[in-house]
């Protein structure tokens, strides 16, 4: 064999096998998903006073956190449809009411020298007043929010010293972007009036003759409107912010009396998704059917809200029904 030829063969015999190109095999990461919930604030919540009564528990909301936002606003419930951030609140089911006229409550709002609102302490200690139970007035809405019912504690006969026989109703009530003057805003805080998206606002007018009976001659019209948005929300917490108005028009019998054609009552208010009793429905005031004949009014005076802040009193002037 010539040399050319066996030198050829044995490089071929030694040779190492070639390579085979590596197919890159590109993994698709699964995307994380991004909550869109905001981050609750860290801020820690007030103790509660000593002689206080502890806190309601609040109800844990029923819709899964993984749930698509179109499915959690077509649950029957729509109070518990409201309780993430990044969801638009429902304004329907029941709420209580409060003034922010309340020193107790204005105090753990923004305590002395504070300039930022503390809501998580505010809601705290708006949790242990509705527990006794305790607040200024409730509202009822229904599944639409355009109609329900009013309460306020503090509309009573300036003779007899009790609430009007004939109830008040909600009309005219729809979401919308809401307005608050400086006037209208909680003590401390005028100059964060303006204009807040998401809110709700209704017209308020007593059902005359509703109940049969003859209180007209003391109490002839009640009409008021009343407005609030959500300022805060955690978890299953929700805490809103608003203004409400009334005017009282007197009967002839409290005219006669000596007792001026009407008075107003208003102030900036704080309002809570209402308590729900063992069953898990919510305690407070019917809505009602959405059916009531109106009325007039007008007005001049004003009404002074009067709160006892005496926090181990459960006959005062918040009212404890």
């Amino acid at each position: 064999m010539p040399p050319k030829r066996k030198a050829a063969e044995q490089s071929s015999a030694t040779a190492k096998p070639a390579k085979k190109p590596k197919v890159a095999t590109k993994e698709v990461a699964a995307k994380p998903t991004k909550s869109s919930a905001k981050k609750p604030s860290a801020k820690s919540v007030a103790a509660p006073k000593a002689n206080a009564v502890p806190a309601a528990k609040a109800v844990p909301a029923t819709i899964p956190a993984a749930a698509p936002i179109a499915k959690a606003v077509a649950l029957k419930d729509v109070a518990v449809a409201s309780t993430k951030a990044s969801v638009k609140p429902v304004y329907a089911g029941k709420f209580d009411w409060f003034s922010t006229r309340i020193s107790v409550l204005h105090s753990e709002f923004l305590p002395a020298g504070a300039r930022k609102p503390r809501y998580p302490e505010l809601y705290a200690a708006i949790l242990e007043f509705q527990a006794k139970p305790k607040y200024t007035g409730r509202l009822a809405l229904a599944a639409s929010g355009a109609t329900g019912a009013y309460d306020c504690r503090e509309i009573e006969n300036p003779m007899s010293g009790e609430p009007p026989d004939d109830p008040i109703y909600v009309y005219n009530g729809e979401q919308s972007d809401v307005s608050l003057s400086g006037k209208e805003m909680p003590e401390g805080q005028e100059g964060a009036a303006g204009n807040f998206k998401h809110g709700f606002q209704c017209d308020l007018e007593m059902d005359v003759g509703a109940s049969g009976g003859c209180s007209v001659g003391m109490i002839s019209k009640i009409k008021g409107d009343f407005k609030m948005h959500r300022v805060w929300c955690e978890g299953d917490k929700e805490l809103f912010e608003g203004y409400m108005r009334v005017t009282v028009t007197h009967g002839a019998t409290l005219r006669r009396k000596g007792h001026p054609a009407s008075a107003n009552l208003a102030s900036p208010i704080w309002a809570v998704r209402a308590r729900r009793n063992e069953k898990g429905e919510e305690i407070g005031i019917d809505e009602g059917d959405g059916s009531f004949v109106g009325s007039g009014g007008g007005g001049s005076n004003n009404f002074d809200f009067d709160f006892d802040d005496d926090e181990d009193e459960f006959d005062d002037d918040y009212g404890y029904y």
